[in-house]
């Protein structure tokens, strides 16, 4: 895992815990024993998603509107269907507006249950969102690859 960037969350006694100086992936520790709220609040900093419970019903970013609590997707007032991987990436763009995300951070983001998802994975995704909104034909279009930063949605010039 430490090779694929993926990060790690550890629990265990002080003396299982001891760890070499090169793991730099490593996250969170916890000192066992662990109640199952410190486990989810650990996995909740891995993840970094924050809970849909706290996000609003409602995204208006002018040309894009999310409806996250029934998972629908509007672009320019015309609702577009989105598969389910696609409609989060898309909200984790659009909780994130104008910032950035590696595409590291949009693998844990949006597959949280693989560790094998790869920046290929990502960009496909992307890829297939872009296609869905119509973005292809967007003079600028909503999601910009930033080289070396990650993907972002750019709603301020609209």
């Amino acid at each position: 895992l430490e090779r694929r960037d993926v990060p790690i969350i550890l629990i265990g006694d002080e003396r299982q815990l001891r760890l070499p100086d090169e793991v730099r992936t490593l996250e969170a520790v916890l000192l066992t024993p662990a109640e199952p709220e410190e486990i989810a609040a650990a996995a909740q900093v891995v993840v970094g998603r924050v809970p849909l419970r706290d996000l609003p019903d409602h995204l208006d970013l002018g040309t894009l509107r999310l409806d996250l609590r029934h998972r629908r997707a509007y672009v320019d007032d015309r609702a577009v269907e989105l598969p389910p991987r696609e409609f989060v990436l898309l909200a984790e763009l659009a909780v994130n507006a104008e910032r950035p995300i590696s595409s590291a951070e949009l693998a844990r983001r949006v597959w949280p249950e693989s560790a094998w998802t790869t920046a290929d994975d990502v960009r496909r995704s992307v890829y297939r969102l872009r296609r869905l909104l119509g973005d292809h034909r967007r003079t600028p279009p909503l999601i910009r690859n930033r080289r070396g930063y990650g993907y972002v949605l750019e709603v301020s010039e609209r």
